[in-house]
């Protein structure tokens, strides 16, 4: 066994063995990879595979699902919103406000510089204006301040979308059908998903064929809405660009790759470029608030010192609509570089 392989950077990782961690990131990878798939690319039992399966499902809260490919879908309206919330503000109305439409694909509970985090895309720009208005209206008493940006480059990680959204879209019915039943559980056996469809496991491939050939689907994975003993935190950044950007951000960069070869989760799950009230987004995961505001905001600020940072960071401590997107990739691998200048 490598020296890498052990030696985590989140004190959370070492609640996990090795073969564990493995098997998450396979998955991570390729969810709909069979028992004898994993216990090749990782070189061990099936049995232990199975076993190992079945504690991370079940300690981890693992959720089998799709990372999209948004646009594909027609989807080009991608917003991060950061919202603060007046005292004493109604959670339960606000979420039944947000949860009623299908344009929040996530919505979070944060404690700090900002108080709900919402992840929002629609069909359209009038679709996604129109929503963003009627909802400041319907829960004008609760919000004292409501900063919407548009992600302008998505670098890395995804937001699972609702089933609510996948079935507004204008998609032929077959491939709709397929879509949501993968959604719900992408790990879900041919024989188990034909059924549930009412088709034979024939006519089952050739429409997986057609959604993959038409590139709805960016891969299966997977999402962990139980990873305990970790703070998830959410950075916003504002900065003026000054000469050495490029530099500064290639810095920057480095922090978002610095992660165990496998981890049972990675240091950053979500990395994008905005545009609009802030000009950067990102969710890390840590053992700590302290190790976030230590490892993130200030190793942030340091990196990016004369642009003029300016930072807004919060923990997140509740989702209450969809799924932050903790799993397990290779991110020097997955991470979409670009530069600016």
């Amino acid at each position: 066994m490598d020296a890498e392989d052990m030696g985590p950077k989140g004190r959370f990782n070492e609640r996990y063995d090795i073969l564990t961690r493995k098997v998450v990131r396979s998955l991570s990878q390729d969810s709909r990879l069979s028992v004898t798939d994993v216990s090749a690319a990782t070189g061990s039992y099936r049995r232990k595979i199975k076993e190992r399966m079945a504690r991370a499902e079940k300690e981890l809260g693992i959720r089998y699902t799709i990372e999209f490919n948004e646009s594909a879908l027609g989807l080009n309206n991608p917003h991060i919103v950061l919202v603060k919330l007046a005292p004493k503000s109604d959670i339960g109305e606000i979420a039944s406000v947000l949860g009623s439409s299908c344009v929040p694909q996530m919505v979070a509970l944060a404690s700090g510089q900002y108080d709900l985090v919402i992840y929002a895309n629609a069909l359209s720009s009038a679709e996604y204006v129109h929503w963003d208005k009627t909802t400041q209206v319907k829960l004008s008493k609760y919000i004292d301040l409501w900063e919407p940006s548009d992600i302008a480059h998505r670098q890395l990680g995804f937001f699972p979308i609702r089933n609510e959204l996948l079935g507004k879209l204008k998609l032929p019915e077959e491939h709709m059908q397929l879509l949501m039943e993968l959604n719900k559980n992408s790990r879900l056996p041919a024989g188990k998903l034909a059924r549930s469809l009412g088709l034979p496991q024939s006519t089952l491939a050739y429409r997986l064929r057609g959604i993959m050939d038409e590139g709805y689907i960016k891969r299966f994975t997977l999402v962990m809405d139980k990873l305990g003993g970790v703070s998830s935190v959410g950075f916003f950044g504002k900065y003026a660009i000054k000469e050495g950007f490029e530099t500064d951000a290639s810095r920057q960069r480095q922090s978002f790759f610095a992660d165990d070869r496998f981890p049972i989760s990675n240091r950053y799950i979500f990395v994008s470029q905005l545009v609009g009230s802030y000009d950067f987004f990102a969710i890390g995961v840590f053992d700590s608030f302290n190790a976030a505001y230590r490892e993130g905001v200030l190793n942030y600020r340091k990196n990016m010192k004369r642009h003029l940072v300016r930072l807004r960071n919060a923990e997140i401590k509740k989702v209450i609509l969809g799924s932050i997107p903790i799993r397990s990739l290779d991110v020097e691998r997955e991470y979409n570089t670009i530069k600016w200048v």
